[in-house]
């Protein structure tokens, strides 16, 4: 019964329409920046589940950079953090959940995150050789709560997570209610 507003980057597979759906594309991370900043205050709660690269190339080249030299130095600059800007702009009525992905001490990185970005709760995904959270169709994921809850859920479909998901936020909101 929402109103949903889905911010896409490149993507193989396009959102089926529907009435209460609306599409933003973007191809950078500065685009999802101001995209998801400028729609935020419109919003009762945001599910941060897009990739976004931590770094960017300073530069961009134009046209197909020649081979000429053994090596090459690329600078790097950060791209904005999305999350950090919506929970610094969090107001006491709006809920936030973000995703990480990480390789090792996955608990403390996540729980460090949902707290310096001011999340309401955390998908955090542990990606190991065996586990690995890309590339297949399913994952294995532990949702962690800023009130100190946690639930883990065993290697499952990627919609199955997604459904998870869905209802982790559906507890935040009614919680409030």
């Amino acid at each position: 019964g929402h109103t949903v507003e889905l911010i896409l980057g490149p993507a193989k597979v396009q959102p089926k329409a529907h009435a209460r759906l609306r599409v933003t594309h973007v191809t950078t991370a500065q685009q999802m920046h101001d995209a998801a900043t400028s729609k935020w205050p419109d919003c009762d709660a945001g599910i941060l589940a897009a990739a976004v690269a931590d770094y960017r190339p300073a530069t961009a080249a134009e046209q197909k950079i020649k081979k000429s030299l053994d090596t090459m130095q690329l600078k790097l600059v950060r791209n904005p953090d999305i999350a950090a800007a919506l929970g610094q702009a969090k107001q006491p009525y709006q809920r936030l959940i973000g995703f990480a992905l990480e390789t090792t001490d996955g608990k403390r990185h996540a729980l460090g995150k949902l707290e310096r970005k001011r999340l309401d709760a955390i998908v955090l995904n542990l990606h190991t050789p065996e586990a690995s959270a890309f590339g297949g169709d399913e994952n294995e994921v532990t949702i962690l709560f800023a009130d100190g809850a946690e639930r883990a859920y065993g290697r499952t479909t990627k919609t199955q997570v997604a459904q998870h998901v869905v209802e982790a936020l559906d507890a935040l909101l009614t919680a409030d209610a």
